[in-house]
């Protein structure tokens, strides 16, 4: 310091705000700073942070349907092995009770049990009738085609309209070989009920080539395909 010079004093309590001013407006250039680097930082990571919160929703949403997928998946599994567990039985029950009345096949049918049964057919009538069946009916008919199905499609023709169609029929032979026509007839896979079984001895009757001879009257039950 030169002799002359002007030493210039600070009151104590100037020389503090002055210090204490310092201080503020480095806090303040600080918080600037860093509100900046946090507002510049949040735009750029903004997309990133749209991306990550879309993408979590897409799993999610993926998570819930595999899900569903799988619950489908399980339940087409089920009915493919229930359909296989009763694939003989809906084999059965088409030969039991087929959609169309398939006459000309139970007459074909008819006449080779006549023959295998040693006996002959003298006479043979169709009944123009069509018969709506009740099902507890249909179900007591006591055939091997019921016997052999499970309680639950039972059940389910009960559900189910059969129709029926009449013929009779005369057959002559001996009392043994026409009861075994008769019950031939009731062991066919096709439900076929018996209305009337009639023997007659013609023994004492002329002209009668057969010592018995045998009226059956008789339904052939079908299944007419539903209507959606």
């Amino acid at each position: 310091m030169k002799k002359g010079d002007n030493l210039t004093l600070h009151n104590p309590k100037t020389l503090q705000a002055l210090l204490i001013s310092q201080e503020t407006q480095a806090y303040a250039m600080a918080f600037l700073s860093f509100f900046a680097l946090a507002f510049f930082t949040v735009f750029a990571i903004r997309p990133t942070l749209i991306s990550f919160f879309n993408l979590q929703k897409q799993i999610e949403e993926a998570k819930e349907t595999d899900s569903k997928l799988e619950m489908k998946i399980e339940q087409l599994l089920a009915a493919q092995q229930v359909y296989q567990d009763y694939q003989s039985e809906l084999a059965l029950l088409d030969k039991a009770l087929p959609e169309n009345p398939e006459f000309a096949q139970l007459i074909q049918k008819l006449e080779e049990i006549v023959n295998d049964k040693e006996a002959t057919t003298t006479a043979f009538e169709t009944i123009d009738e069509v018969t709506l069946l009740d099902k507890h009916e249909l179900l007591n008919l006591g055939t091997a085609a019921n016997a052999e199905m499970s309680p639950e499609v039972s059940e389910a023709l009960n559900e189910m309209p059969a129709e029926s169609i009449k013929f009779s029929m005369t057959i002559g032979s001996n009392y043994l070989n026409n009861k075994a026509v008769a019950n031939h007839l009731l062991e066919l896979k096709r439900i076929i009920g018996l209305t009337t079984l009639e023997f007659t001895n013609t023994k004492d009757q002329d002209n009668v080539e057969f010592p018995v001879e045998t009226t059956l009257e008789a339904e052939a039950f079908y299944l007419p395909k539903l209507n959606d």
